[in-house]
């Protein structure tokens, strides 16, 4: 049995997983600086933080975005003000 962690919105977050959303900003930055800052000590770190940055992508607290080719992520309030200023 896997142990949880609640983070809001009642949306339920392994340990590994709520600790790469907390190391998440509102600034789009690599998975590896994601999972440095996450404590992810896999040797393989841009691997271990896309993957978890792509499962908080699709429980929906964290958006992709591609800047000059690279993946980057952020929370996903970033996006919604980027499509809050696009309506207006």
């Amino acid at each position: 049995m896997k142990l949880r962690a609640e983070v809001r919105n009642g949306v339920y977050l392994t340990p590994t997983e709520a600790r790469v959303f907390d190391a998440l900003t509102d600034i789009p930055e690599s998975p590896r600086s994601i999972a440095i800052r996450a404590g992810l000590t896999n040797i393989h770190q841009a691997e271990a933080g896309a993957k978890y940055c792509i499962a908080l992508v699709k429980k929906g607290l964290a958006e992709r975005t591609i800047n000059r080719g690279i993946r980057t992520w952020a929370r996903k309030r970033i996006a919604e003000q980027e499509s809050d200023r696009g309506n207006s």
